[in-house]
């Protein structure tokens, strides 16, 4: 039973590395099981067994833990009570802590308590399940498992206690399931994270005092009959203390991991509220408070477990209980090893059993004669039927299938036993399930670590399990699904996504070996490319290739090179077809198996979705493949020429190369390698070609050919692996003969003694250094290429790839001859295997190879030119001014309307933004780390504040929002038009009169452009109700409203001919009814003129009662705007639509005439977007001023005024400078500036000890600065200083005392200057 207890976390997976504790906690990934395939793989073969017997699981590899210097520790209820004062202690200790809880919304409030009492706490992560529910504890730490997270300390402090009787999800008596079961399952499952000889970890189980009087009662473990609350909680407490010693006993040595309990003391906490249950109230609160009087508080409580979980004292400790932060002896039955050992054993089948109930009666169904294949027929390989056992595995173990225990035990011992079943490949999952049903039965083969086949019957022997035999039920069960076409696909997945890095780092190696020309790689070539993957691969390959000589502008090269040139674009579309792979990989394994209905139908249909994803996975893998052996030909068709160049170039015996006829056929023998790697792709596109056929071809009630995409999907992963490895062969060999071949060891440490000799001549001086550039230099390549090629020279040449940094070792210099042209045909062939080894990404090798390289590439990017993201921009000090000024403007008409300020986050759950924008949503930024929410950047502030409005009930607002906003577009910046952008937003929301309180934010959009006098403008309106009248008069059915709707807004960018060809072309309206719409939208002019047109007799639109409705709320808008004195800029513009799906009322929006960008503010009326969120509709008009164009206007006229002055614009309000002649001034410096503060001046000081007064009027003049305050050491003496106007060039001596008021008099005719005029600073110098 053990064996079936730890089964998942035998199979607990190495550490991603790279991967944030944050994604550890919060991401999901195929990674699992084909690595999980992977290790278990491995398992048997190292001996590793994870029964109890064998001291628990084996370790997760500590990839991270080795790069980290604090540890980690998770808390159970750390939220609350002792565990929230628990991980109080800890942070304080710098732990990074991970509370568990229950309660997403308390586990945050409790962090953000934890951040205030820790400031620079260095990490607090929430891990949200419930102990009451073994599934969301089992999800969790799967997830736990497979990003492999750095865990040092466990402490499983929560807990219920003396509660009334109830059950967990799962059936259970309450407290034995939470203080428990629960945490029973989360330490076995946890075990491999913190099972590490590297690192010594702690678990810390919370028990009681009240484990004295407890007692196990297996006959009524869970207290069935006459439930007493303070018996049960007895019996859970003793549970804990003897789970502890158990797991103390079980722990091997190696694990390096000590088990404890204790009591906490009794403390006031949460737990206290099921004390007096059966006590009327007025009872209830003095005994309570009472009980406060004796009882510790939670940090006192918590003392306790804050000394056994990181204390020196209690380091080596194990299997103790402890009381007062000291050893004590727990209760005797606590001691009895019988009960123990049972308790273990009834826990573990509780667990499991509760899952899968064994069924009242079973009856075995006669076993197959055969399992369903022939000796002929094709089989998965070992990892895939190995992935295949995990996957079915977990079906069974998520779900509440009904089969019995002995099916599950019998599954996780074939893993633990290195048990791979022998199992035909199918188009679909139903005949290798049926032969792993029939293995269950001990009918069919395995396969054997060395390939070697033994009968079923064998391989269950060897591996220790019992054939369980199958009931009909239990057979129907386990041939349902695709648990199959699930392991192949993660094996491919993760596989993958290797290989990608791998064809990255060997691309950027040919570029070096062919000297090839790869500007076409850079940022600015590749940011227009359509996959958004194609930036990432080639800032990876600029990475590798950082230092590197061997590219761009060399003379021997093959200059530009498409196989090179075409890299980004099309590994970009490999990291594409992944991601979509694996989102129904995923799903997949988190499926549930489902017992058949009561007809005996399968109720898991298998989803097209993933063979879908499979098949253009595999497309997308063989055209990379293609792709390699193009550069790989390339490379192998120069190997002469390089030859030959070599040879000509001369020098010592070191450094010469083979003659080009020798290079002749080692070329050919490197072509044949690429026709056969060739001929693989050939056959993988055959193969995907037939799935895809077989998927279009299936009809809707047949099963999807999920096996056949994912076998394919896999056979194109071996394709490009072997593309690569005859690459890579290819790249290091050029380089190779480039360079010259080694000499041995001796000949190579004489050439370098000789070269240091040679350092300088007889006279002491240095050798000529560009006279001997060329002579035995070798080559210089990048940082990480250099790395790779060394690592794959030594797998060339058989040696050790790991030990790679030793390229002097006389043995690898001799077999490296085979790489300059001394071994031949054979030996190519031989490094071409060994190449192939290093690479596959099912070994580990590669992997740390990969994780170096990345580390270089990391190291390469702090020191590239720095550059701004696509989108955004940087501001200077005197754009920061003119932007301070325009925000000043902005905020005074909002104000002076009587408008309050708010402020939301920048960031919004993706549902609340989703659906309000039409065919922008598309332009809505995603968070990657969304911490448990999916979450996307604002896209305006309307919506948001429409969120803000129902979330708080407010009623009746004015408010006003100035910030950023986020929009995933194609930037114009000499339009305006940019990613990252202020928004100012003035809306008034609640229930008013018709059109007032839209006539007042047209009014105050009115305001606002006449104050920043950015020149003439119009405000063209129109209304959306109108625009609908508009559509359905012409002829458009509703459903293509908004559609349409979002074509008529670009009239005013694009012609009407353009606009409706996207109407008819594209939306798919005849072109009659876009004719109609055109006669429409022609119609704009002064209002009071177009309106009365509009609302003739006869009219189509007054005719219409939505538009004649809307036409009347239009005649009384503009008699308000009227009186308000605000008509005179506004157009009536049926053409305004305005394309965001939240307008229900009056649109609008300002532009500049005879300015080309865009609109400059819009807005309109949203009486349904607050209804959206709450349900209660709140009425509510707005508009959003678009004060990036403005600025850029504002700029624009104020450079251009500065220029034709002859001057600058300033980039600071500093009135007066304070300056002195002569030394020791500095003081006397400060004090005046001090006081120049406190009165309100904006005044400056020089920091010089001893100024020179050139210098600081040069300042003075170059900051525009109207006054300098000077004095000497006469001045001082006389209690005077002299006050110099810059602007008139006069000066005026004002006693010490009254410097303040005149200054603050002469100020005020210095208002508002914005330009400095570079003739006075002639003027001054003069």
């Amino acid at each position: 039973m053990a064996a079936c207890c730890f089964a998942t976390g035998a199979l607990a997976l190495a550490s991603a590395p790279g991967s944030s504790l944050r994604a550890c906690l919060t991401s999901q990934t195929t990674r699992g099981a084909a690595q999980c395939a992977q290790t278990a793989q491995h398992s048997s073969r190292s001996g590793v067994r994870c029964s109890a017997a064998a001291g628990g699981p084996p370790r997760a590899t500590a990839g991270q833990a080795e790069q980290r210097n604090y540890r980690v520790a998770l808390i159970t209820g750390g939220n609350t009570g002792i565990g929230f004062e628990t991980a109080k202690a800890l942070l304080q200790q710098d732990y990074y802590v991970v509370l568990g809880c229950r309660s997403q919304e308390r586990g945050e409030a409790a962090r953000a308590k934890l951040r205030e009492l820790v400031p620079g706490a260095r990490g607090i992560e929430l891990a949200v399940f419930d102990l009451a529910d073994l599934a969301s504890v089992r999800a969790w730490a799967l997830r736990a498992q497979d990003f492999g997270l750095p865990l040092d300390l466990l402490v499983n402090n929560a807990g219920v206690m003396a509660c009334p009787q109830q059950a967990t999800k799962d059936g259970f008596e309450y407290q034995l399931g939470v203080n428990h079961l629960g945490h029973f399952l989360l330490t076995n499952m946890l075990l491999p994270l913190l099972s590490t000889p590297d690192r010594s970890a702690r678990i810390v189980n919370v028990a009681s005092s009240a484990h004295y009087f407890g007692h196990i009662n297996f006959n009524d473990l869970q207290s069935a009959t006459n439930y007493d609350p303070w018996r049960a909680y007895g019996q859970a407490k003793l549970a804990n203390v003897l789970f502890t010693y158990e797991l103390a006993r079980r722990l091997s040595p190696a694990a390096n991991c000590t088990a404890n309990t204790l009591h906490p003391g009794v403390v006031n906490t949460e737990l206290a509220r099921y004390l007096l249950p059966d006590k009327p109230a007025f009872w209830q609160t003095p005994l309570l408070e009472v009980t406060k009087l004796f009882a510790l508080t939670p940090e006192q409580g918590a003392q306790t477990s804050i000394h056994v979980a990181s204390s020196p004292e209690a380091e080596g400790l194990s299997g103790k209980y402890f009381d007062k932060c000291r050893p004590v002896s727990s209760s005797k039955e606590s001691y009895d090893l019988d009960v123990s050992r049972k308790l273990w054993e009834v826990s573990a089948e509780l667990r499991v059993k509760k899952e899968s109930p064994a069924p009242k009666s079973f009856t075995a169904e006669a076993p197959p004669s055969d399992a369903g294949a022939d000796g002929s027929s094709p089989c998965l390989g070992r990892p895939q039927a190995r992935a295949a056992l995990f996957c079915k595995l977990l079906s069974l173990v998520n779900g509440r299938s009904g089969v019995r225990l002995a099916v599950v035990e019998a599954l996780a011992g074939l893993l633990n036993g290195g048990v791979a079943p022998s199992l035909p490949a199918g188009d679909a999952d139903a005949q290798p399930l049926s032969a792993l049903a029939a293995f269950l039965q001990g009918v069919g083969a395995a396969v054997g670590h060395d390939g070697a086949q033994q009968t079923a019957a064998a391989a269950l022997a060897a591996a220790g399990v019992e054939a369980p035999g199958l009931s009909a039920a239990e057979h129907a069960l386990l041939t349902d699904g695709q648990s199959v076409s699930a392991g192949t696909a993660a094996l491919a997945v993760q596989a993958g996504k290797l290989l990608l890095s791998v064809a990255n780092t060997v691309a950027a190696l040919s570029a070096e070996a062919l000297q090839a020309d790869i500007k076409a790689l850079d940022a600015e070539c590749l940011e227009a490319q359509p996959h958004k993957g194609a930036l990432e691969v080639g800032e990876e390959i600029r990475g590798l290739l950082e230092g590197s000589r061997q590219v761009n502008g060399r003379k021997a090269g093959v200059g530009s090179l498409p196989a090179l040139n075409r890299a980004p674009q099309v590994h970009g579309a490999v990291l594409e077809a992944l991601n979509a792979a694996a989102a129904p990989a995923k799903a997949e394994l988190a499926a549930a198996a489902l017992p058949a209905a009561k007809d005996g139908r399968p109720q898991q249909a298998g989803s097209p979705s993933l063979a879908a994803g499979l098949l253009l996975l595999a497309t997308a893998l063989l055209k990379a493949a293609r792709l390699s052996l193009k550069r790989s030909s390339a490379i192998a068709a120069r190997l002469p020429a390089v030859a030959a160049a070599a040879a000509a170039a001369g020098g010592d015996a070191v450094a010469a190369a083979a003659p080009a006829e020798d290079a002749a056929p080692l070329a050919a023998t490197l072509q044949a390698a690429a026709t056969a790697a060739a001929d693989a792709v050939d056959a993988g596109k055959r193969q995907a070609a037939e799935a895809s056929s077989k998927l279009a071809l299936a009809e809707e009630e047949d099963s999807p050919p999920s096996l056949a995409a994912a076998q394919a999907a896999y056979s194109a992963v071996a394709a490009l692996q072997q593309a690569l490895a005859v690459e890579a062969l290819a790249g290091v060999t050029s380089l190779r003969l480039q360079e010259g071949k080694p000499a041995d060891g001796g000949a190579m440490a004489a050439a370098a003694a000789a070269a240091a000799a040679n350092g300088s001549d007889a006279g002491g001086k240095k050798k000529d250094k560009k006279k001997d550039k060329g002579a035995a230099a070798g080559v210089l390549l990048g940082k990480g290429t250099a790395q790779l090629r060394s690592y794959l020279e030594h797998a060339a040449a058989g040696g050790d790839p790991s030990a790679s940094g030793d390229a002097a070792d006389g043995d690898l210099a001799a077999s490296l001859r085979c790489l300059s042209l001394e071994g031949g045909g054979a030996a190519v062939q031989a490094g071409l295997a060994g190449v192939a080894a290093a690479l596959d990404p099912e070994g580990h090798a590669v992997a740390q190879q990969l994780a170096a390289l990345r580390a270089i590439i990391e190291a390469n990017q702090a020191r590239r030119k720095p550059k701004i993201a696509k989108g955004a921009r940087d501001f200077q000090p005197d754009q920061m001014a003119i932007r301070e000024v325009a925000f000043a403007k902005i905020t005074g008409v909002f104000k002076r309307h009587g408008a309050v300020s708010i402020d939301t986050p920048v960031f919004e759950l993706r549902e609340t933004l989703m659906g309000k924008y039409g065919e922008d949503s598309k332009l809505i930024y995603d968070l990657a780390d969304q911490g448990g929410e999916i979450l996307s950047l604002r896209y305006d502030l309307t919506v948001p504040f429409a969120r803000f409005v129902a979330l708080h009930g407010v009623g009746n607002i004015k408010r006003y929002h100035i910030a950023k906003v986020y929009r995933r577009d194609q930037p114009q910046m000499a339009r305006g038009r940019y990613r990252e952008f202020f928004q100012c937003d003035f809306d008034i929301a609640g229930s008013y009169p018709t059109m007032v309180p839209d006539a007042e934010v047209l009014k105050v959009l009115v305001e606002i452009l006449d104050d920043l006098q950015l020149g003439e403008y119009e405000v063209k309106l129109n209304h959306r109700r109108l625009l609908d009248a508009m559509l359905d008069i012409a002829g458009v059915p509703p459903q293509k409203f908004r559609p349409i709707c979002s074509a008529i807004d670009k009239l005013d960018k694009e012609p009407w001919e353009v606009v409706r060809a996207e109407m008819v072309e594209e939306k798919g309206l005849p072109g009659a009814v876009a004719d109609r719409i055109g006669e429409f939208v022609v119609l704009r002019g002064r209002p009071m003129e177009l309106l009365e047109k509009l609302t003739e007799a006869m009219h189509p639109l007054a005719l219409h009662a939505e538009s004649s409705a809307a036409l009347e709320e239009l005649r009384l808008l503009f008699g308000f705007l009227q009186s308000l004195g605000a008509l005179g800029p506004i157009t009536f513009d049926l053409s305004l639509a305005r394309g965001l799906d939240y307008y229900t009322g009056v649109i609008y929006e300002a532009v500049l005439k005879g300015a080309n960008v865009g609109s400059i503010a819009a807005g309109g009326r949203y009486d349904k977007l607050v209804g959206m969120f709450s349900g209660k509709e709140v009425p509510a008009v707005g508009v959003s001023i678009g004060i990036e164009r403005v600025f850029a206007i504002m700029e624009a006229q104020l450079r251009a005024k500065a220029e034709e002055a002859g001057g600058t614009i300033r980039e600071t309000e500093t009135e007066v400078l304070v300056a002195s002649i002569g030394g020791g001034m500095q003081s006397r410096r400060m004090q005046v500036a001090a006081d120049l503060w406190a009165a309100g001046l904006k005044a400056e000081f020089g920091y010089k000890a001893a100024p020179k007064m050139p210098d600081q009027l040069g300042y003075a003049l170059k900051q525009g600065i109207p006054y300098i305050v000077l004095f000497g050491e006469s001045e001082v003496e006389e209690g005077v200083v002299k006050v110099k106007d810059l602007d008139a060039g006069s000066e005026e001596v004002v006693p010490l005392a009254e410097l303040v008021a005149r200054l603050q008099a002469l100020v005020k005719t210095k208002a508002d200057r914005r330009i400095v005029y570079h003739q006075r600073e002639e003027a001054g110098k003069a």
